[in-house]
């Protein structure tokens, strides 16, 4: 009877004894689970943050080639506006020029009437005339 004693108190100590492996075994298995998903989130806040610079970086550049294209269009408008403001310049020159050769001051002034009574109204118009031609 005591060695059937011995051998069930043998047999219970195996049973804890491989009981407190398994359960050892589980706990090495939830820490490596945990160790796991630990590392896993990690990478993912990483891949994250990588994406999120990306989109930064993106987004200035969007931004910094929107403001070239806005500066090029100001500055395109503002040289066709120069350009045209000197064309009509010239054109205004030109036609100031041919008013003054094909009409020339009427004879009143031109012959130092006018206006002022010392004729420099007619002088200027005559000068003007003359420098036109």
């Amino acid at each position: 009877e005591q060695a059937d004693v011995r051998a069930a108190a043998a047999a219970q100590t195996s049973e804890r004894a491989a009981a407190e492996r398994v359960a050892a075994e589980r706990v090495a298995v939830q820490r490596a689970a945990a160790a796991a998903q630990v590392a896993a989130a990690q990478v993912a806040e990483e891949e994250a943050a990588q994406r999120a610079a990306a989109a930064r970086r993106a987004e200035e550049e969007l931004q910094a080639d929107a403001m070239t294209s806005t500066l090029s269009q100001v500055l395109f408008r503002e040289a066709i506006a120069s350009a045209a403001s000197a064309i009509r310049a010239k054109a205004k020159r030109r036609s100031e020029a041919a008013v003054a050769e094909v009409a020339p001051p009427p004879p009143a002034l031109a012959a130092g009437g006018g206006p002022s009574a010392d004729g420099s109204v007619a002088r200027m118009v005559a000068a003007g005339g003359a420098a036109a031609a």
